[in-house]
């Protein structure tokens, strides 16, 4: 028959969530000013109360058994919890005070997020904003450690956690652009073969997208730049080293002052999916108080 304990001994579980988050006693020692004899201890207090193993130990450091990884779970969930109260009981309802982390891809912050940030500053100047870049794969691992409050991030978002909410936002088309015009009567992308252009990486949605479209249509080029961020790929097609293939929105300013061009071809890329993603249970008032703005400016459209 189990034994359950009256109480909890909270420190016990933050020594174990620190030490499965480092991977190691030595690195959780120096991130929590704690011993690693003191951490040994507490860890093997916790092993006998629950009557399990939770780490294998290793050459470099530790590994979470399957227990582990099961008390991980439980602990992490009730660990952000705390982490979104303090947060909530720190950021007045007026907001004076608090913070919103906001991840976001370059080629999307460039010319989708400023906007808000400035509507959000002006009526609640007190709040700190931090922006991050990464992928969408490691900003999906950093909303789940609570490292952002939510992401802005093109379509797919494939994530394998299902407390993740994706909320479209808007579709910009992507167009091709290039410094200078070409004779109207070239209107599809087969007369345009022989000219350089300036393509996303291989690996990237908005290539992939390409490639099909250029393969349906029995379309090949043969003057290719591969350029990964969407600044220079810009900057490239302003200096004429080749037509771009981009968001319309990323260059409206250029477009409607004549620097830059659209290719009006017969064959069109599938737009740019903006979505917002976040997770429902662990959003302080700040950052909800942002998320619902992108929410409202949808609804309005």
């Amino acid at each position: 028959m189990i034994e359950y304990k009256d109480g909890i001994n909270l420190n016990l579980y933050r020594i174990f969530y620190y030490v499965a988050k480092e991977g190691s006693i030595s690195a959780a020692a120096k991130k929590i000013y704690v011993s690693q004899p003191a951490i040994s201890k507490s860890l093997k207090k916790l092993e006998e109360l629950l009557n399990v193993d939770l780490f294998y130990r290793t050459l470099t450091g530790v590994q979470l058994t399957e227990f582990g990884e099961t008390l991980l779970f439980y602990v992490e969930n009730s660990y952000n919890s705390l982490l979104t109260a303090e947060r909530t009981l720190l950021e007045s309802k007026a907001l004076e005070r608090g913070k919103v982390s906001i991840g976001v891809p370059s080629h999307i912050g460039s010319f989708f997020l400023f906007e808000y940030i400035e509507k959000f500053k002006k009526d609640y100047p007190n709040i700190k904003i931090k922006i991050v870049s990464r992928s969408t794969n490691e900003m999906i691992e950093q909303l789940e450690s609570h490292e952002i409050d939510f992401m802005i991030d093109s379509s797919p978002v494939d994530t394998k956690y299902n407390n993740v909410i994706v909320e479209k936002l808007v579709t910009f088309p992507n167009s091709f652009i290039t410094n200078k015009k070409y004779d109207e009567n070239m209107n599809s992308l087969k007369d345009f073969e022989d000219e350089p252009f300036i393509l996303p990486v291989n690996r990237s949605s908005r290539r992939k997208e390409l490639e099909s479209l250029l393969t349906t249509n029995n379309i090949e080029l043969k003057n290719i730049i591969e350029i990964e961020t969407t600044e220079m790929a810009i900057s490239a097609a302003k200096k004429g080293f080749g037509i771009c293939v981009i968001a319309e929105e990323a260059v409206k300013t250029e477009l409607e002052q004549g620097q830059l061009y659209k290719l009006n071809v017969k064959e069109k890329l599938p737009g740019l999916e903006i979505n917002i993603v976040y997770i429902e249970n662990f959003l302080p008032p700040a950052p909800r108080k942002f998320i619902d703005m992108f929410l409202q400016k949808k609804d309005q459209k």
